[in-house]
């Protein structure tokens, strides 16, 4: 089961220290479906209401008289919180929790006093929500067999969550070769790098869009395709039971 976190991140500088306190957010027990918060920043608090029923394709969102009805709901709703995406402007976000066994993804949803509307929705599996109130999220979920990291910044004028583009993925994960595979130079297989033999270990070290990037147990490095590293007859690799 994940934990609700609050870790104070501590650096000396120029003769001080300076602390951000980081939310961790992932534990299905901290989830509301009713609560009371400060939303559009105007002094007051407002009533925060969510209303969903097992085997439900839509849930109903309100604060105070306002109502937003959301749907496409790939599985249960586990309820909500609130986050603070930004403490240098009024206002906190709504937090609605999604997923199948655990929470998978989160839809944010910020107000304006009047009504309603969304921010977008983060996480891709297992989803772990990190804020410090900066005006960005970090996004980690598991993917079958690492932990993607995403970040996204809040763009307030826009009104909404927005994905920083990375060149890789970082992977990070170790593996056992069990059937012989060749890695590429580059991902148009013009140019094999090596034959992984088999018992041997590899590490996936990066993911660009359906390809990863290979160490070999000899410290080459190269390309191999999602389709042939994730054929369980090829490759052994830590996939969560």
């Amino acid at each position: 089961m994940k934990r609700y976190l609050l870790v104070a991140l501590c650096c000396c500088l120029a003769g001080g220290m300076a602390v951000w306190a980081i939310e961790v957010q992932g534990n299905n027990e901290a989830m509301k479906m009713r609560a009371t918060a400060d939303l559009d920043g105007n002094g007051t608090a407002e009533t925060i209401t969510l209303d969903w029923k097992p085997d439900q394709t839509t849930f109903t969102l309100q604060v105070g008289s306002a109502k937003r009805v959301e749907g496409n709901l790939p599985h249960d709703v586990y309820g909500f919180y609130i986050a603070d995406l930004d403490t240098s402007v009024p206002g906190k976000e709504i937090a609605v929790g999604i997923g199948e066994w655990t929470t998978d993804a989160y839809r944010f949803f910020g107000y304006d006093g009047k009504s309603i509307y969304p921010l977008g929705q983060v996480g891709d599996g297992d989803t772990q929500i990190e804020t410090s109130g900066a005006g960005f999220l970090y996004a980690r979920g598991w993917m079958g067999f690492w932990q993607g990291v995403k970040k996204y910044t809040l763009n307030t004028k826009a009104r909404r969550l927005e994905e920083v583009p990375q060149p890789f993925y970082y992977v990070g994960a170790e593996g056992t070769v069990k059937q012989s595979q060749p890695i590429y130079a580059a991902r148009e297989k013009k140019t094999m790098v090596a034959n992984l033999q088999p018992k041997s270990k590899i590490e996936v070290l990066l993911k660009q869009g359906d390809w990863y990037v290979l160490k070999s147990t000899t410290g080459l490095v190269g390309w191999i395709h999602e389709k042939d590293l994730t054929n369980q007859q090829y490759f052994e690799l830590p996939y969560a039971d």
